[in-house]
This record gives structure tokens, C-alpha cells and sequence, in this order.
């Protein structure tokens, strides 16, 4: 198989506040500052003709707390402490190549000493190694009456221009902004093992979901409190903290002679709270866009620092102690005993053939953590992993009667805006498209994507996670300061 060319674009480097762009940012939020209530911003970014965007670091804090999505994918949360503005936060994300939209969800809080506002500074990278910034200002949208859709609204009718309150350094914020440090010893998937169910896997596999198991125990005398979880898999997975659901990919469209998201090692940060944590994850092989055969390569490859209430922390890795099985459902494969399972087999070191090196990280937040509607309330998340799963019949019979009504009501406002000559036309983008080959979107383009839902939390049914995501492939995981966010061209899946 051919890959496409490899380069080695400019580093984007931030070490400081001045260095990540936020110093360039302003704070903006609505006309109506004082009025209570979340606020939901979005802002929209087309690359420039000639350019493929590939990645992003994004620096975002704001008062009092946020969540923020890329094309409809959860990438972080702020703390819940009321002066955690003060240190703002740096996120990776990786991007469509033409258009991208940035969504942020806002709960101003009760602190009456500190106005409510949003700062953010996102530093796009593209194909050919050259970068750009894009910053919170007047360009930004904001909402209070925040639709259900929301982060990808179908429609901007009820989003009006940001005011910008003032610049960084100045108004009540001042410069009280700093950026939290990286990572000095960040992680990384070097000394992980490509792994599947069956031998030379890496050449080829059937298709289909393979289940992959690791039961950690904490050891004598250490409590673990959470977990940072680096992973991916040719070419996508569900991830799971005993039977619930944690995160996966983005989706990807599995165009063939382009990149795909499993190039972007996902990073997830979850809690935990007990003496034992198994470690779940569902891999899915898939056929490539013009295969012929039922056999493509596959892999699943990743690493588990847990880290313990005293400091110290343990780094569990990919390899042939994993329990794997075949799936015929998530459901069927998270109820299975551990007797059941077979040891996974391992396919080969990171940067092997044929999945090379990586591209770079992308952040993940915890479903658990992501906001579901309505927006409009206080910041509103899904039950704690620490949570039991609820009989069926005990959730369906209220779903059915709330999609009910939201179905109405989007009749409604799908009524209404069809008849405004005013509305404003919606974001309809993929959630993760081929990075060298999609076609430009404009704003008034609503037929061509459209962005599947964000991932919540949920115990695993019949049907598995909320929308499967996509992907996963190997290679070194990037610092925060120095280290290329792209390292690639396109390349495809290896077919037989």
C-alpha cells in the first residue's frame, strides 16, 4: 500500500499567555450582561482557499464555568471552583479541513464580583505546516434562548452578534488570566502494543466489532481517583469504564486516499472510586470505500495512567494480557464473564506497519460530563459514573412523551423560520470529514451535512453507545509545547 506524502509542519508553541493568543483575545458575551441564564456562542471558520485545516489548540476560560464542542464533538469542560477562570485551559481538537464550527456553552454562575464573559484563542494548523489564529470578537454568536440542537443548530435564527465587553488586560478582568502548564511528562502510546483477537491482524481481519477487556485492581494501601486513558483502533471504538459509556471518536466518513480519525489518538479524563476498575473498550474493523474483500488490516492500540489519591500513579498498556472476544453487541460483551475471554494477540509495536506514525492528540471529555438539553438551566449533565443503570420501562414511557413535545416544537420553529426572511441560515457540517478532500460548506448550504449528535452518558443497550464514532491508529503522542500537531498527508486503510 502507498501512503501519502509525510511533512513535518511548523510547531505551534505555547509555554505562556502571551504565546497561546488569548493576550489578542477579547471578552465578549451578550448585549444583555446582567440577565440571568446560560448563553450558548458559536463561531464558524472556513480555511483560507488553498488551505486544508488539519488541527487545533484551542485556549478557552470564562466566568464561570463552559463546555466546548468542535463539529459537534466534545472536547472539554472547565472546573466547578469560581475562580477557575483564572486559568485558562488548552484543548486539542482535530479538524475538518474546510469549514469548522466552534460551539461553547456558558453558565455565568452567582459570583456578582466577576461580570460573566468568554476568552478564547484557537490556533488552527494546517496541511502545509503553516498555522493561524482565530480569537474570540464581534464574529462570535451568542444565544439565551438556546435550541435543542444545539452545538450544530440546524438553524441561527435565534443567535444575534456577541458584544465585545473589553480586551484582555483590561475591564473587570484585568489580566488575572494565566495559562494552566502542560504536562512535563505527558502520555504517550510508545512501549504500547498493537492488539487484536486474532494473528497478523495487521495484514488482515474480518470485519465487525471485537470487545477488549483489562480489570485493574488498585494496590495495597493506594486508592485510585481517576484515570487518563490515551487510545485508538483501525478504524473506530467505544470506550467503557465497567457498563458505562465514557466517549469514542468522532465519526469519519471512511473516504478512501484521505486521513482519518483514527490518525488522532483520543484522550479521555475520567474518576474513578472503586478497589476494582475494568477497562472496556469496543473496536470496530471496517471495510474500506472500495473494497472488494471482507479482510482490511486492524488494531487497537492504547495506554491507562491511573493515577492514586497520594500522588503517585501506574500506566497499564495495550498487550496480550487484554481479554478480547468477538461481538455480536456492546451489550452482550460488557456482560460477559472474564472466563470467557481469550488473551488478545499482539500485532506489533507502535509505528509499525501498516499504521506508522500519528498525526497527534485529540482531547475527549467524558460523557459524563457533557451537557444535555435543555441549555437554558444551570449547567445540566448526565448521572455520575457512579451511577446504576434504570429499568428500561422506567425510561422509555417519559422519553417517548418528551420527544413528543420536542418534536413539536421543532415542527414549530421549522415552521416559523421557513416563513422569516430573516432567519439565519444553519451550521450543518460533518463531525469529522476527510481531511484533504471536502468540498467547501457555506453557511447557506443546509442539504450537504449535518452534524451528528454529541455523546452522552449512558449504559450500554441492545444497540450500544449513542452514535458510533469512529477510529484509531498509532504513533507518539505530542507535547504541548513544541511538538507538531501534523505530522501527515492523507493515506487510506490497507485492503486486501
Amino acid at each position: 500500500m502507498q501512503y501519502g506524502a509525510r511533512f513535518s509542519p511548523k510547531a505551534i508553541v505555547r509555554k505562556d499567555i502571551a504565546s497561546s493568543g488569548l493576550v489578542s483575545a477579547s471578552w465578549i458575551w451578550t448585549a444583555s450582561p446582567s440577565a440571568p441564564g446560560n448563553v450558548a456562542f458559536l463561531k464558524s471558520y472556513d480555511s483560507p482557499a488553498g488551505k486544508s485545516a488539519s488541527s487545533a489548540i484551542i485556549s478557552i476560560t470564562a466566568v464561570e464555568s463552559w463546555t466546548l464542542w468542535v463539529n459537534g464533538q466534545p472536547i472539554g469542560a472547565s472546573g466547578t471552583s469560581e475562580d477557575d477562570w483564572k486559568s485558562a485551559h488548552v484543548l486539542r481538537a482535530a479538524l475538518n479541513s474546510t469549514q469548522n464550527i466552534f460551539s461553547v456553552l456558558v453558565s455565568p454562575g452567582n459570583d456578582d464580583s466577576t461580570p460573566p464573559g468568554l476568552l478564547v484563542a484557537i490556533q488552527v494548523a494546517f496541511a502545509d505546516s503553516s498555522n493561524s489564529i482565530v480569537l474570540s470578537d464581534s464574529s462570535w454568536l451568542a444565544s439565551r434562548s438556546i435550541p435543542l440542537d444545539f452545538p450544530t443548530p440546524s438553524t441561527l435564527s435565534q443567535f444575534v452578534s456577541v458584544a465585545v465587553e473589553a480586551s484582555y488586560g483590561s475591564g473587570s478582568w484585568g489580566q488575572s488570566v494565566t495559562l494552566r502548564p502542560s504536562d512535563p511528562s505527558p502520555l504517550t502510546l510508545q512501549d504500547s502494543t498493537w492488539i487484536w483477537s486474532t494473528t497478523n491482524a495487521f495484514q488482515e481481519a474480518a470485519l465487525g466489532k471485537v470487545g477488549f477487556r483489562k480489570v485493574l485492581t488498585n494496590p495495597s494501601g493506594k486508592t485510585a481517583q481517576s484515570a487518563t486513558a490515551l487510545i485508538t483502533a483501525d478504524n473506530t471504538f467505544s470506550f467503557y469504564l465497567g457498563q458505562t459509556y465514557i466517549g469514542s471518536p468522532p465519526a469519519d466518513p471512511n473516504f478512501d486516499y484521505t486521513t482519518s480519525i483514527w490518525f488522532y489518538p483520543q484522550q479521555f479524563t475520567i474518576k474513578l472510586d472503586s478497589k476494582v476498575n475494568t477497562f472496556n473498550i469496543i473496536a470496530d474493523n471496517f471495510p474500506t470505500a472500495d473494497t472488494t474483500t471482507n479482510l482490511t488490516s486492524a488494531g487497537l492500540i492504547g495506554a491507562i495512567q491511573i493515577h492514586y489519591t497520594d500522588g503517585s500513579s501506574d500506566i497499564v498498556r495495550t498487550d496480550s494480557s487484554w481479554l478480547t472476544a468477538n461481538v455480536t453487541s456492546p451489550t452482550a460483551f460488557l456482560s460477559t464473564s472474564d472466563s470467557l475471554l481469550s488473551p488478545a494477540i499482539a500485532q506489533g509495536p507502535l509505528g509499525m506497519s501498516p499504521w506508522g506514525p500519528f498525526i497527534g492528540v485529540a482531547d475527549a471529555l467524558d460523557a459524563a460530563s457533557v451537557p444535555t438539553p435543555p441549555f437554558n438551566t444551570s449547567r445540566t449533565t448526565t448521572a455520575s459514573p457512579k451511577s446504576h443503570p434504570i429499568p428500561v420501562a422506567a425510561i422509555v414511557a417519559p422519553i417517548i412523551s418528551v420527544l413528543a413535545v420536542v418534536g413539536m416544537i421543532i415542527a414549530f420553529f421549522y415552521w416559523k423560520s421557513s416563513r422569516s426572511s430573516k432567519n439565519r441560515p444553519g451550521f450543518n457540517v460533518t463531525p469529522f470529514s476527510s481531511y484533504t478532500a471536502v468540498p467547501s460548506i457555506g453557511l447557506e448550504d443546509t442539504s450537504s451535512f449535518r452534524a451528528a449528535p454529541s455523546q452522552t452518558h449512558a449504559t450500554a443497550g441492545d444497540d450500544g453507545p449513542p452514535p458510533d464514532y469512529s477510529y484509531g491508529e498509532s504513533a507518539q503522542s505530542l507535547g504541548l509545547e513544541s511538538e507538531p500537531l501534523v505530522s501527515g498527508g492523507s493515506r487510506r486503510k490497507q485492503r486486501r
